[in-house]
């Protein structure tokens, strides 16, 4: 972070970090806050925080068997379509995970053929929020932000 900050932009910083062996990547979440810091311990105020599970990538990595996830309408009141393409034939599976990382719809689509996939989903009985689509396969996930609007 830089040591002058103009409000309205936005700033990021990448971390790396090895998890030792034994741990379960299920398990794992990353929390991470803006907090507004005063040398009087009093003065500190979070302004915004957010969780994630380490389980959920925030990238995609060169080759992948999955890739141009796309969700749309978003944001959406619930009728939504993904559409993926597939690099190779892979045995997939469908997740929602809602913000708490709890998994709120999963489907077993299994060995799907090379190409561009759409699968059509009736959401209307979520509640509004953000959501994360996750197209897993046995080796990677791959996941696009979904918010639903009522």
């Amino acid at each position: 972070m830089p040591t002058t900050i103009t409000a309205g932009s936005t700033y990021s910083k990448e971390y790396t970090y090895t998890l030792p062996a034994g741990y379960k990547l299920e398990d794992i979440h990353v929390v991470g806050f803006v907090q507004k810091y005063s040398a009087d311990v009093n003065d500190r105020e979070i302004l915004n925080a957010d969780e994630t599970a380490v389980g959920t990538p925030t990238s995609i990595k060169e080759f992948a068997s999955i890739d141009r996830l796309a969700v749309y309408p978003n944001p959406s009141n619930g009728d939504v379509t993904i559409s993926y393409n597939a690099n190779d034939a892979v045995n997939v599976t469908v997740e929602i995970v809602d913000i708490t990382g709890k998994v709120v719809f999963s489907e077993a689509l299994g060995n799907v053929s090379v190409g561009e996939q759409n699968l059509s989903l009736d959401l209307q009985s979520f509640n509004s929020g953000f959501y994360f689509v996750n197209i897993k396969t046995n080796t990677e996930v791959t996941s696009q932000k979904l918010t639903i609007l009522k």
